[in-house]
């Protein structure tokens, strides 16, 4: 397999760098790997800090979604992985709202 990595070598900013990975070497899914990988480790910080489950499903998926949104504002993930953080984020916000009533 051969890499085309003239975009990668003529990009001038760290967002045209991100984009080339993304673009010419991981085939689109960079960005959705960062997101994966930043996911865990908030996770594992808030449930670590909190000791509370639904508190960090909520939290997780609310800071998942806003990542999203600027990951998405730079190119580097699809509209689908926007769309099912958003469809995550707010499950998790109605299943909070409604285990407290």
């Amino acid at each position: 397999m051969t890499y085309n990595l003239t975009g990668v070598a003529a990009s001038e900013s760290p967002l045209q760098l991100a984009q080339a990975v993304n673009v010419d070497i991981m085939q689109g899914m960079f960005g959705t790997m960062l997101l994966l990988a930043l996911v865990a480790v908030i996770f594992m910080a808030y449930y670590f800090s909190t000791r509370d489950l639904r508190q960090t499903v909520m939290g997780t998926s609310w800071i998942t979604f806003v990542l999203a949104v600027f990951l998405r504002a730079m190119s580097l993930v699809p509209n689908l992985t926007l769309f099912i953080t958003l469809i995550m984020a707010a499950l998790a916000i109605g299943f909070f709202w409604a285990s407290d009533r």
